[in-house]
């Protein structure tokens, strides 16, 4: 089976694609290819969303350079195209149409017919009557085999005391839209709390900040007094170039992670360890992220709060109340999405 992947680059999409495609090869062989595409003027999406639902119907290939800056497409037809992301879904339709085969997009389609695509994939329950939804978590390529090598790989570099617990702490930071907005104080009560269970539980950190979380709350973290004596590590972001998330997920006991970051969430929970969303007042959720964090919430994969609550979180809290996922759903998701287009054909 070939399987042509569309990117636009964005990391947290194309992880999302590369997934699917690991899904279905959890299942059958399968061969990935990746066309990096990017959309010349942002408003082509809004004008070609109209036309694709008032006509019905897409225009002719020779139009689509004109649209997105793209090497030439596969000259081989696939036998399926998958992407995430809103500024892919009407490559992925309109390339699916040319190409004539099945197609599946991952997320919110922002309005676009969804007649275009074969299946989507969404934590969106309004659509679970409609066969071509699949519903459930965004997908990820987070492997249990990955986690272990990567938690051997980082303990092997320092003092290997079975007795020290650590807990994870991802940062995000504000988001573009001002969706999210942390203040100074709540970065402050988060390192706070952080330092408060740690005394409490025994525990020690392991901390990542991201490409959001901005220079002045890594100064917060990196300089409080409380908090440094519990880190064992804290890695900043644009200073410490280690690929170091696996391994902190994978010798984290629990993971908390702010809410801003839909890529962190999913990955955490993939990881099968407790996870608490952390989130600040000014927190303006998208649907995609709500129905994200909703599905979550109903098959006990999180546990969400405010700053203010996190220093509240007993050890009944992180023991009890998880479902953890399981390399089971990757290929639960396979079968289902073969076993759909195997009746689409």
């Amino acid at each position: 089976m070939r399987i042509l992947i569309l990117s636009d680059g964005k990391p947290g999409h194309f992880k999302k694609s590369e997934a699917v495609a690991k899904a279905i090869q959890l299942c059958r062989p399968a061969e990935v290819e990746w066309l990096d595409i990017t959309l010349r003027w942002h408003g082509f999406h809004s004008v070609l969303k109209r036309w694709f639902n008032w006509r019905g119907q897409l225009p002719a290939p020779s139009w689509l350079p004109w649209v997105y800056d793209m090497p030439e497409p596969p000259q081989m037809r696939p036998d399926l195209i998958v992407s995430s992301g809103g500024k892919t879904c009407i490559a992925n339709a309109w390339l699916a149409s040319c190409m004539h085969c099945p197609n599946v997009f991952i997320g919110d389609t922002r309005g676009l017919s969804p007649d275009l695509f074969d299946h989507i994939l969404t934590p969106d329950t309004q659509f679970q009557r409609d066969s071509r939804y699949i519903i459930g978590v965004p997908p990820t390529t987070i492997d249990p085999q990955e986690l272990k090598e990567a938690a051997e790989a980082y303990l092997a570099d320092r003092e290997d005391d079975p007795a020290i617990r650590y807990w994870s702490l991802l940062i995000g930071g504000n988001t573009n839209c001002r969706s999210f907005a942390y203040t100074r104080s709540e970065w402050t009560t988060l390192a706070d709390s952080a330092a408060t269970l740690a005394e409490r539980h025994g525990i020690r950190w392991l901390i990542t900040t991201s490409r959001r979380t901005g220079r002045a709350a890594e100064s917060i973290f990196s300089r409080h007094r409380r908090l440094q004596p519990h880190i064992e590590d804290l890695c900043l972001y644009g200073k410490d170039d280690r690929k170091i998330f696996n391994a902190f997920l994978a010798c984290a006991d629990a993971v908390f992670c702010t809410e801003d970051s839909g890529t962190m969430l999913t990955e955490s929970v993939a990881s099968a360890r407790p996870v608490f969303s952390v989130r600040p007042r000014q927190a303006r959720l998208s649907r995609p992220l709500e129905n994200m964090l909703s599905f979550y919430v109903q098959h006990r994969r999180i546990k969400r709060l405010t700053i203010e609550d996190l220093k509240s979180v007993t050890t009944e809290d992180v023991t009890t109340g998880f479902s953890p996922a399981s390399r089971r759903d990757l290929h639960a998701l396979g079968s289902r999405l073969l076993e759909g287009l195997l009746r689409a054909a």
